[in-house]
């Protein structure tokens, strides 16, 4: 009785391990197109604020980023129209 709750728990345990390696697996993207990301922010603070990142060029997630700054009465526009792939946005935009 011992010995196969013991087989059945390491068959258990075998399917778990090669479920959970299907499925890591195909959460990998080898060799796929990777866009180039538009970041915006309202002039001001928030552009200070990523200001360290667009001197430096970095990437987010291997992805090439262009940074804008935009007049603050315009970032709403800049969402709503999807011209930005990430935007700051003030809290009481909307």
């Amino acid at each position: 009785m011992k010995k196969s709750i013991k087989v059945v728990a390491i068959v258990l345990a075998l399917t778990l391990v090669l479920a959970l390696a299907v499925s890591f697996a195909a959460c990998n993207k080898k060799g796929g197109v990777k866009e180039d990301l538009r970041f915006a922010a309202p002039e001001g603070t928030p552009a200070l604020a990523m200001l360290t990142l667009a001197t430096e060029g970095e990437q987010i997630g291997g992805h090439n980023v262009s940074y804008a700054a935009v007049s603050p009465s315009n970032i709403a526009q800049e969402m709503a129209s999807k011209s930005a792939d990430i935007v700051i946005m003030p809290v009481n935009a909307g």
